[in-house]
C-alpha cells in the first residue's frame, strides 16, 4: 500500500450508521466530491507528479460512485490503478459491475463484515445480508480484485456462539 497515493472522495463516511463507529455517533453530513472533481484532481497529480496508483482512504464508497468514477475513468481511457473501502452491497454479486470497477483500475477493496452474526450484524446496524457475502467474496476473487476483510470482537452482547460463528466462517473461507 505504501506506494498508493492516499485520495479522499468524501468528508465523512456515506453509510454513517454503523453502531460501533464514531461517526455515527455525531450528526455529520458527507460533503461528497463529484466526479468531476475527483477526475481532475486524479489528472494533476498524474501529470505533476506522475501518480498513478491511489488509495481512496474513505471510510465507505457507495457503489453508484464507484460506477460513476469507474465509467468516467474509462471514458477519458485514464489509466491509473486504485483500492477502496466499501461496503457488502448487492451490486457486487453483478459480474457486469465487478468487470466495470476492473477494467477502470480496481485492485483491491477493504470491506467491512465484522461478524458472520445476524445477530450482531443487526445490534452493528450494518444492514448486511449473510447469504450475500460468500457470492460476493467469491465474484471479486473470480475478477482477481484482492479483498481484505475486517472483523469485530468482543463487542456488548457477542455470545461465544456469536464469536464461534464469525471464526467457523473465517476458517471455512479465508481462501477468498
Amino acid at each position: 500500500n505504501a506506494d498508493f497515493f492516499p485520495i479522499k472522495t468524501s468528508s465523512n463516511c456515506y453509510y454513517g450508521k454503523c453502531e460501533f463507529c464514531y461517526e455515527s455517533k455525531f450528526n455529520w453530513s458527507s460533503h461528497i466530491k463529484t466526479i468531476t472533481v475527483l477526475i481532475d484532481e486524479i489528472l494533476y497529480l498524474n501529470k505533476k507528479y506522475r501518480i498513478k496508483k491511489f488509495k481512496f482512504i474513505d471510510n465507505f464508497i457507495h457503489e453508484n460512485y464507484l460506477i460513476d468514477f469507474s465509467k468516467k475513468i474509462l471514458e477519458k481511457n485514464i489509466q491509473i490503478t486504485w483500492m477502496a473501502s466499501t461496503r457488502f452491497g448487492v451490486k457486487f454479486q453483478k459480474d457486469q459491475f465487478v468487470q466495470l470497477i476492473k477494467k477502470a483500475g480496481c485492485k483491491k477493496l477493504f470491506l467491512g463484515i465484522e461478524s458472520y452474526s445476524d445477530k450482531m450484524l443487526a445490534l452493528y446496524n450494518k444492514k448486511i445480508q449473510i447469504d450475500s457475502i460468500v457470492p460476493i467474496l467469491t465474484n471479486l476473487k473470480r475478477h482477481n480484485i484482492i479483498t481484505h476483510v475486517s472483523f469485530l470482537f468482543g463487542y456488548f452482547n457477542e455470545t461465544n456462539l456469536d464469536r464461534n460463528k464469525t471464526l467457523d466462517f473465517i476458517n471455512s473461507y479465508q481462501h477468498l
